[in-house]
């Protein structure tokens, strides 16, 4: 994983104090979350907020560390099983549960890792629950911790490539990559978790709970080795990058994608026959959202508003090119209040056309007979 975005409910251990060289050095973004059962608006404060930052988001707890095999990396393993599928949005992870290891006290001077190696059968029941790693920009809305909603168009499947409909699998596959899950730790771990009660407005936490997800049935140190492999190849990259070498690397992928288009995005007539913008609403999308913040995050301002409205430009060569996916759609409208605010000429151009747009999704919505969706569309019409 390449980057923390790690929300703080309250607690009261010096947590951001800690994390400040990380916070600095731009490995970390952190929020101090108030209130009570802020669990799943956290995640969808990160959808809204940083979606355009991530290839792909990972909605894990503290107690969960996720676990590629063979050696690779959690990206290669994402990228190699939700490519080939272009439906795809998201893979749900199966869990491991991981026991106390017959610990009644704490030894805090351990990390999890080392202190629990002991973890159930894959074939335990929890071990069907799931946790996801998505492209964020397909989410429509986090439903709960273990499971999210998806535009249309776009479904979450498991490392078989089998479409999974809710939080729990048919059966447990960690074939290929897995979620070890610390749920009990030492048993004065769990005493301390159960009065501190759930972030999500679940039931207090029993001993039952303790009691039923303490499996200890089988060794598993597996994630010990993958993490000293991952520390090497760190050290043998130079260590961290600073923030300021990510956002020029960030930068720097919107100048390789964009540079190629910007006679065609500046052409007063507009031919797509070679299908450069066709379908790529959502990446152009991406590079204005990114060239946004890199403004703010003190890139060179002239070139980052250029590139801010080159990516207006070619959004709006992909709603002219047609076959806009409702995926895509749904994705633009969403950020649609953002762009209309940029003072670009090219912003009223896409108005226009989204506006165009919208009665042919309308209709789609009145034959599906969903007229929530139907409603909110016509809202939106009135409303540009």
């Amino acid at each position: 994983m390449d980057h923390f975005y790690l929300y703080d409910n309250e607690s009261e251990d010096n947590l951001k104090e800690i994390l400040q060289p990380y916070i600095e050095a731009g490995l970390v973004s952190y929020h101090f979350y108030v209130g009570k059962n802020q669990h799943i608006a956290s995640y969808n404060d990160s959808v809204r907020n940083y979606k355009f930052e991530c290839r792909y988001m990972a909605f894990i707890d503290a107690d969960e560390f996720i676990l590629p095999h063979n050696d690779k990396k959690i990206m290669e393993i994402v990228d190699e099983l939700l490519n080939d599928n272009s439906y795809s949005a998201a893979l749900v992870v199966n869990w491991h549960c991981f026991g106390s290891a017959r610990n009644e006290k704490a030894d805090l001077s351990k990390g999890v890792l080392e202190r629990f190696c002991y973890r159930s059968n894959n074939d335990f029941e929890d071990n069907k629950h799931v946790k996801t790693i998505a492209n964020p920009r397909c989410i429509n809305v986090v439903l709960s911790t273990h499971f999210s909603s998806y535009f249309e168009g776009k479904i979450p499947i498991n490392e078989k490539g089998v479409f999974v409909s809710n939080a729990f699998t048919e059966k447990c596959s960690t074939d290929k990559i897995v979620i070890n899950h610390y749920f009990t730790k030492s048993k004065e771990e769990f005493l301390l978790k159960k009065k501190r009660g759930t972030g999500d407005g679940a039931p207090l936490r029993e001993m039952s709970d303790f009691y039923k997800l303490d499996r200890n049935d089988v060794y598993d140190d597996e994630i010990l080795k993958y993490r000293a492999m991952r520390q090497e190849l760190q050290k043998s990259r130079g260590g961290i990058e600073s923030a300021q070498q990510i956002n020029q690397r960030r930068f720097n992928a919107i100048i390789g994608t964009l540079s190629p288009l910007i006679l065609s995005a500046n052409l007063s007539l507009f031919d797509d026959k070679n299908g450069i913008f066709s379908g790529k609403i959502h990446l152009f999308l991406t590079c204005w959202a990114v060239s946004r913040d890199l403004k703010t995050a003190g890139l060179n301002e002239q070139d980052t508003t250029f590139f801010e409205e080159l990516s207006l430009k070619c959004l709006y060569k992909s709603l002219l090119a047609g076959s806009v996916e409702i995926w895509q759609l749904q994705l633009l409208i969403d950020e649609l209040p953002k762009i209309l605010s940029c003072k670009y000429s090219i912003v009223n151009d896409i108005k226009e056309t989204v506006i165009s747009i919208i009665p042919q999704f309308m209709n789609y919505r009145r034959m599906q007979n969903n007229w929530t969706s139907y409603k909110q569309l016509d809202y939106l019409l009135q409303m540009l």
